[in-house]
This record gives C-alpha cells, structure tokens and sequence, in this order.
C-alpha cells in the first residue's frame, strides 16, 4: 500500500461569497488533526456565505470526518459537495447525510443548482 494515500491534504480558496475546500487523501479519526486544525484557522478569520467541498480525490472518510463536516454546515456555512466517489456518495445516502448537505456530481451542476445561486448571490 501507498502510505501516500493515508495522508490527508486540505487546501482552501476564498471566492467573492463562498470558501472552497479541496480534500485530498482520506478523512479518520487518524488523520483528522490534519483537516480541522486547517479549516477552523480559516474560519476564524473568514465567514463565507457557502462552503464548497470539492471531493474530487478524497478517497475516503469516516464518522469523525462526518460529524466535522456536519460541525462546520451548523457553525459556518451551508455545505455543498461535488465529486464524491460512488462509494462515499452511497454512504451519504444511506445515513441520510444528503439531507443535510447538497450533493452534486460535478462543480458545474453545482454552480448552477438554485440552492447555490441563492446562498453566494
């Protein structure tokens, strides 16, 4: 196995209305130092209307990157999340977290989705 892959890698760019969060690697209780210490820092000092996650190569997550996800929509800002793995996509469903955030499959659907559009106008 790659040790690479465990590795978790978060960049965050702020747009006019919204933050983006690009996750890279795996979300767990092991690694998820790495991805709070990085996303509550920054939120400290920004208050975007929306947060956009883009999870395009995040390889997995476990309940404790959930309930940090679930953490930031209620603290921060609506969550919306493109490019989940089918895997992680399906998980969402079956827990119901597509009920809390917005899902899309690409950032094209998401920009265009009215949710979106009404949060960052």
């Amino acid at each position: 196995m790659n040790e690479k892959s465990n590795l978790t890698q978060v960049t965050l760019t702020d747009y006019k209305n919204y933050t983006e969060i690009t996750v890279m690697g795996q979300v767990h209780i092991s690694r998820i130092g790495d991805f709070t210490s990085v996303v509550w820092d920054h939120f400290e000092v920004q208050h975007p209307k929306a947060i956009v996650i883009d999870a395009t190569r995040l390889e997995a997550i476990d309940s404790t990157g959930l309930a940090t996800l679930i953490s930031i929509h209620q603290k921060v800002a609506p969550v919306f999340i493109f490019g989940l793995h089918e895997n992680i996509d399906s998980m969402m469903e079956r827990v119901g977290l597509n009920k809390v955030f917005k899902l899309f499959k690409t950032f094209e659907d998401l920009k265009m989705s009215k949710d979106f559009i009404e949060k960052v106008k």
